[in-house]
């Protein structure tokens, strides 16, 4: 990867020195070398996160789909780019006198752009899918008369209510006709 970083500027350096854009030809060493190693860098990258995403299974179902999924992931995305890598190394080395291998070298800078913001998306959408799959079963229909309550700790215990009748008698304190809890006047009605 740093010899693709190292060669790139080089054949843009290289590629401002001459004189004319059509001697472009000239580099084509340069190019292939900086093609070939791009190419060789998307495979083992994504040949690297396979394996260390196999290294990851559980045996369980749920975290192994999930690291099969992002290893289908892994692939998918390098072999694009490694497919436009190649497309502009085929065509760039077929038709060294022409800029027909400009059409895909434009669309494999973008093409990692997209793969990278695609990542970053998939992470949230994988991380949803699991906090969904992890989510507890509903609780099955209780009886009218019971309740569950949650301790702190996050147990559940049930608990049940009967109906019982309340009284409540409710009363004033007055002193000379006065509601002393309410403060207004009361008449009374004398029989």
């Amino acid at each position: 990867m740093l010899i693709v970083l190292c060669l790139k500027p080089v054949y843009a350096v290289e590629a401002f020195r001459l004189p004319e854009l059509v001697l472009i030809s000239k580099l084509r060493t340069i190019g292939t070398i900086a093609l070939s190693f791009g190419v060789a860098a998307d495979t083992i990258i994504a040949a690297a996160l396979c394996f260390f995403l196999r290294r990851l299974r559980t045996g369980f179902e749920s975290s192994d789909s999930l690291v099969h999924s992002l290893s289908i992931y892994a692939i998918n995305t390098g072999a694009l780019t490694s497919a436009t890598s190649i497309t502009t190394l085929v065509v760039y080395n077929a038709y060294p006198n022409t800029f027909h291998c400009m059409a895909s070298y434009f669309v494999l800078g973008k093409l990692y752009a997209i793969s990278f913001l695609a990542t970053l998306n998939t992470r949230k959408i994988i991380r949803n899918r699991e906090v969904n799959s992890k989510a507890k079963p509903p609780i099955p229909p209780l009886p009218s008369n019971v309740y569950v309550m949650s301790s702190p700790n996050g147990q559940t215990k049930p608990y049940t209510w009967q109906q019982k009748k309340i009284e409540i008698e409710v009363c004033s304190v007055t002193r000379d006709g006065v509601d002393l809890e309410r403060g207004f006047s009361h008449k009374h009605d004398e029989h």
